[in-house]
């Protein structure tokens, strides 16, 4: 399965129309949502996205920034960057359902987290970690239950792969549906699932990371600008291109997820390689640039594709 380095970088979506840069313009005023996302993720996208302006000043002037915290669920979240009123810009994942409201988003086609997002380790109960860590074929994954929130993409991706999977409400519903033998593992992403336990309260007594595996589907996160600042989405490009070029990206994403990028590159690491079928056809074979272990094993879904 190979993928060009186009393929990885401006992965293809309808070019950013060039707007002049003139006299008139205004300076510059993103102001970056930053409504239902981790900690962590909220410091290097914020950091990224002043990069990315200081990086393009020459070219489109000077610029202005805020950082809102917004009080809303995803779907108004969307709605609210597309009006342009008081966000004009965000960071996610493709949502999977299409609103009247995303054919006023423009994406920025860079991804901006080297599909991060994408990996899950396993939180099981503790008696069963060493066991789980075992698990070597796909047919032995799919002997095991996962668990989920309802209405995440992920229970849909899952599925797809022939997963079995539990849902719950809310994380610390599934917490305790985990104690109760409601299903075996808890999916959770790699760069925050030290800090999800902690913060849940679970202590290493009641579960733990099942250590040397971990499951993948490409899950890319790009800019999304309201439409009304075409400029904004200029520049967020010409600085993201930049910060591929002079390594800048690469530093930045290390400096804020070196301990993932570490546990990623674990010479021995299992990797469960899933298809995301929910995203377009170019980016489901978005490969696992993070690791490092040749012990990949695919889906189904992977195994019956010719990309």
């Amino acid at each position: 399965m190979s993928v060009s380095i186009a393929v990885l970088l401006f992965l293809s979506f309808a070019g950013l129309p060039i707007a002049k840069i003139n006299a008139e313009n205004p300076a510059f005023e993103p102001k970056f949502s930053v409504s239902g996302m981790s900690q962590s993720r909220i410091a290097y996208e914020t950091e990224l996205t002043l990069l990315l302006l200081q990086k393009t000043v020459d070219e489109f002037g000077p610029y202005t920034y805020k950082k809102v915290l917004l009080e809303a669920n995803f779907n108004r979240g969307r709605r609210e960057v597309a009006s342009g009123t008081h966000v004009n810009m965000f960071a996610n994942p493709l949502p999977v359902q299409k609103f009247a409201s995303d054919r006023e988003l423009q994406i920025v086609p860079i991804p901006i987290m080297k599909g991060l997002l994408g990996y899950r380790a396993l939180v099981a109960p503790q008696q069963h970690v060493q066991q789980l860590s075992k698990i070597k074929t796909y047919s032995e994954l799919q002997a095991y239950q996962a668990g989920q929130v309802t209405g995440w993409v992920d229970v849909r991706i899952y599925r797809d792969n022939q997963l079995p999977v539990t849902t719950g409400p809310t994380i610390v519903k599934l917490f305790d549906m985990l104690s109760h033998g409601r299903f075996n593992y808890l999916p959770l992403g790699v760069s925050e699932v030290e800090k999800t336990l902690a913060k849940k309260g679970r202590t290493p007594e009641q579960v733990g990371v099942v250590p040397g595996v971990v499951l993948y589907y490409s899950f890319p996160v790009y800019f999304q600008v309201s439409k009304k600042y075409p400029l904004l989405a200029n520049r967020l490009r010409a600085g993201l291109e930049k910060t591929y070029v002079d390594g800048s990206l690469d530093a930045l994403f290390n400096k804020h997820f070196s301990d993932s990028v570490k546990r990623l590159g674990d010479q021995n690491l299992r990797v469960f390689y899933l298809a995301n079928i929910t995203i377009p056809k170019p980016l489901q074979s978005y490969p696992p640039i993070l690791v490092k272990s040749k012990n990949i094993v695919l889906s189904p879904i992977l195994e019956q594709d010719t990309i």
